[in-house]
């Protein structure tokens, strides 16, 4: 009797560890030769993975593209020859794809100076995009690149143009970053104030874990509802949707997350000790700008994306929410604004437009 109660608990997490393994199909892998670290100021080394241009080079400037809060650069290039990444590169554009601060195979100091939580969104805007640009440009030799963000790699990069006027930031393509957030969903809420009560600065929240186990045992009543937040399911492929939750989910810091609720919940965007005012610091931006949106996106909805336009100083600014309404072939999410089945027809093409127009 003894033992079955041992072993019945054993064979369970033999099978959940089956059941979250990922299936070998399912694991992105970037050729080696194409890594570099760009190292930060506090001794982090961030991983960004370089895309040549395939065939005949462009004359222009690199790329550079930054993720989202819980996501890595699998949001640019799902190991396939999709993604935004690999479409750019075919074209004669020189791709770089970077994972900020807690994403392997990056590291942390480790020499007890640093812990491996706590790091801020602050951390990535005064330590790892600097950090970012000094890389690219250094490997590459241009004076200048173009950064396209996604969510939060976009507004990391308002916060950075906004508080230094970097000129070699020549162009700016925010994908679903939002700066308002006075029309967030109650779930996204109520996920803020669980923040405020349950996180610590110090935690490291592992979402990446609870992704890979909720998926393949579908418990959609636990996480299914709040990952339909941030992606138009009927916009994605199966195949498409499991490389993104293996591969693109990442575990947080809970300060970082502690910020964001903060942000979230009383309509800011301010730095950790409250001193900067990144939003308002908005208006000094004059690069070229290009903001776009889903219709439906729940973490920036288009009334959280629309008044940049009017909130930056750039005289080169262009807003433009992805809609059957607006003549796409769908209503954009999240995430398929840059996943989705129809993006390589329908968002690609117009964000190409857009760069070749201002080389």
């Amino acid at each position: 009797m003894r033992n079955s109660v041992i072993l019945f608990p054993l064979a369970a997490l033999a099978l959940l560890v089956a059941a979250c393994s990922p299936a070998a199909e399912d694991i992105v892998r970037y050729p080696a030769d194409g890594l570099s670290f760009a190292v930060t100021n506090d001794g982090w080394k961030l991983a960004v993975y370089h895309l040549p241009a395939a065939g005949e080079a462009r004359h222009a400037d690199p790329v550079i593209m930054c993720h989202g809060f819980t996501s890595t650069s699998v949001t640019f290039d799902q190991g396939d020859g999709r993604g935004l990444g690999p479409y750019l590169a075919k074209l004669g554009y020189d791709v770089w794809m970077v994972n900020l601060r807690g994403r392997p195979p990056g590291s942390y100091p480790g020499d007890g100076s640093t812990k491996s939580y706590g790091w801020t969104v602050d951390d990535y805007i005064r330590r790892d995009v600097p950090a970012i640009l000094k890389l690219v440009c250094d490997k590459t030799g241009a004076r200048r690149v173009t950064w396209i963000g996604h969510s939060m790699g976009g507004m990391v990069m308002y916060a950075h143009l906004g508080q230094t006027a970097d000129e070699r930031v020549a162009r700016f393509i925010a994908v679903s970053s939002p700066l308002w957030f006075t029309d967030l969903s109650d779930r996204l809420v109520n996920l803020a104030r669980r923040a405020r009560r349950w996180v610590e600065p110090d935690d490291g929240l592992r979402l990446g874990f609870i992704t890979r186990v909720a998926t393949p045992l579908h418990m959609t009543s636990l996480v299914g509802s709040y990952l339909d937040l941030v992606v138009n399911r009927a916009n994605v492929t199966e195949d498409q949707w499991r490389r993104y939750l293996v591969n693109g989910v990442v575990n947080v810091s809970g300060a970082e997350a502690l910020q964001i609720a903060d942000w979230s919940l009383r309509d800011v965007m301010i730095s950790q000790d409250g001193r900067t005012d990144y939003r308002a610091a908005m208006r000094n931006i004059r690069t070229p700008l290009l903001a776009i949106t889903g219709k439906v996106d729940f973490l920036a909805p288009p009334s959280s994306v629309l008044p940049i336009g009017e909130w930056v100083a750039s005289a080169d600014k262009t807003v433009r929410v992805f809609s059957v309404a607006n003549g796409n072939r769908a209503d954009y999410g999240h995430l398929d604004i840059l996943i989705g089945r129809p993006v390589t027809e329908e968002v690609f093409p117009f964000l190409t437009a857009w760069l070749k127009e201002r080389e």
